[in-house]
């Protein structure tokens, strides 16, 4: 599974389409996704939280936000069940086929993607930090080809571009409506609105 499991890293760096056919082609329990979900979410938000504690002890960084490393794992687990549950609902709606089981294994997987990837920007950023921003760009490009290129495999779309936009759009629609809708409970989640965007009485 370790030999697997690396050949699907390195497949999807380049061709993550293939990478998620293979991978759905595996046939994983939901036990074991699940179990995935549950480890990343936890390296996650420890590598987090220890990358906090480290910037607090940089010059002008005494002030560096140390999030909770238990609310983060919590946070990631339901944003992984709440993006298949959302690929699902919307690609259903253009005539996808995807089911919600494939969905979570292929979020399960760019989260173990994700993990690798913020390994990387936190070591350039404590040793090489010149390349850092290019990192950050490479990763944002590829999240979000990967993202398109794994719902086009689920559903059997066959364009990753028209994917992608409609994931922006779901996106902005969900963003809206959880500012709408949520408002000021926002900030239990641990996000901040700015001040008066919720007040009717506030000019803009």
């Amino acid at each position: 599974m370790i030999d697997i499991g690396r050949q699907l890293v390195l497949e999807a760096l380049t061709q993550p389409r293939h990478a998620a056919r293979r991978l759905l082609g595996l046939g994983l329990s939901q036990a074991f996704v699940i179990q995935v979900i549950l480890i990343v979410a936890a390296l996650t938000a420890i590598i987090q939280y220890l990358y906090g504690m480290i910037l607090t002890t940089l010059p002008g960084m005494e002030e560096a936000v140390l999030t909770a490393p238990l609310q983060m794992a919590i946070f990631q687990v339901v944003q992984v069940f709440v993006t298949a549950i959302i690929v699902v609902a919307v690609g259903r709606l253009f005539k996808g086929n995807g089911g919600f089981q494939d969905a979570l294994t292929l979020m399960a997987f760019l989260g173990v993607m994700s993990l690798l990837w913020m390994f990387l920007t936190v070591v350039l950023s404590l040793l090489f930090l010149p390349l850092l921003m290019l990192v950050i760009l490479i990763t944002a490009f590829w999240t979000i080809w990967a993202f398109g290129s794994f719902v086009a495999e689920l559903h059997g779309f066959s364009s990753v571009p028209a994917v992608i936009g409609i994931t922006f759009a779901t996106a902005f629609v969900v963003a809206l409506l959880l500012v709408l809708v949520l408002g000021p409970n926002l900030t239990m989640l641990g996000i901040e609105l700015p001040e008066g965007m919720m007040d009717p009485n506030v000019q803009r």
